[in-house]
């Protein structure tokens, strides 16, 4: 829509860390954009888009930078930037519910779809006395609000769907008679919350699941206890590709020190789970989310993921 409606030729920033479903990809491909690899260090990309903007020419962005947190989340600051060194200014657009309608339109139907266009913000200036690191993230966070106050509040209200939000592990083993027994001392999922996390963001979990084609379900099952090599598989499979393949993976998406940690309870898990099937124990595995609905106000429990989130 971006496209289409723009008057002038349009250059797109977008990212290509990650493989997207065939009919975007297709669509990806034909138009051609300028690729970014979420994470690493993208000088090439920086370049090409400072240049098109110093021209005169027009960059299309989305700032938020992903869409796996079901929250409202503080605006990447690459936007920010990219005003401030090509002195471009910014147009907020902000976009109506596009769940689902992609497909509807590969069936030739004609779904309805929203772009509400915003005024013209002025280029990101930093004063010699500002920070320039913290003027930056402020700038991208304002750009941010601006796109927000033009989505539709009915989005906002599905973006918003939980409030003070917080995870944890249930990890219970069990011998061959069925008895509880302990967890080893250095076998005890110290990082355990944030594989919880991972299991509760469904749309992080089926990327990993249908766009990259990782055996994950039983991560996601895990309240049905899965069989313990399904896990340490599924365990196996993420930590394989995070060290081997994309090493930005959950870095980029939470911080260095919390990407490793995400990371780490992965291998936790792993080790554990290679240990009870060694001495044949079995494990009881509950991932909890605890937020408040933040409609009524009423503390909410789940074993498992919300299923309906922004995709």
């Amino acid at each position: 829509m971006m496209a289409i409606f723009s008057r002038r030729q349009l250059e797109f920033l977008g990212a290509v860390d990650l493989p997207n479903t065939p009919a975007i990809e297709k669509i990806i491909h034909l138009y051609g954009i300028i690729p970014v690899y979420r994470g690493a260090v993208n000088r090439q990309a920086m370049k090409q888009a400072i240049d098109i903007l110093r021209q005169g020419g027009m960059l299309g962005i989305f700032p938020e930078g992903g869409f796996w947190e079901p929250v409202i989340s503080q605006a990447k600051t690459g936007v920010a930037w990219l005003s401030y060194f090509s002195q471009a200014p910014i147009l907020p657009i902000g976009f109506g519910d596009t769940r689902g309608k992609l497909s509807e339109i590969l069936r030739l139907k004609r779904p309805e779809l929203t772009m509400h266009i915003g005024k013209p913000l002025p280029p990101v200036r930093i004063t010699p006395e500002e920070d320039r690191k913290i003027s930056i993230q402020q700038h991208a966070n304002a750009i941010m609000d601006a796109v927000w106050q033009l989505v539709p509040q009915e989005v906002i209200d599905k973006k918003s769907i939980v409030d003070n939000e917080n995870f944890e592990l249930q990890v219970q083993v069990f011998d061959s008679d069925g008895s509880p027994i302990g967890i080893p001392p250095h076998l005890v999922l110290t990082e355990g919350h944030w594989l919880s996390r991972f299991t509760h963001r469904i749309n992080l979990i089926n990327l990993v699941r249908d766009n990259l084609h990782l055996p994950v379900q039983a991560l996601k099952d895990l309240p049905d206890s899965p069989p313990l090599q399904d896990i340490i598989t599924a365990c196996q499979a993420v930590i394989d590709y995070t060290q081997d393949v994309y090493p930005y993976f959950f870095t980029y998406r939470y911080g260095p020190q919390d990407g490793v940690s995400m990371f780490t309870s992965f291998a936790q898990l792993r080790d554990l789970a290679h240990w009870a099937l060694h001495h044949g124990c079995t494990l009881k595995i509950i991932p909890f989310h605890h937020f408040t609905n933040p409609k009524t106000g009423q503390r909410v429990t789940r074993t498992r993921p919300i299923e309906h989130e922004i995709r």
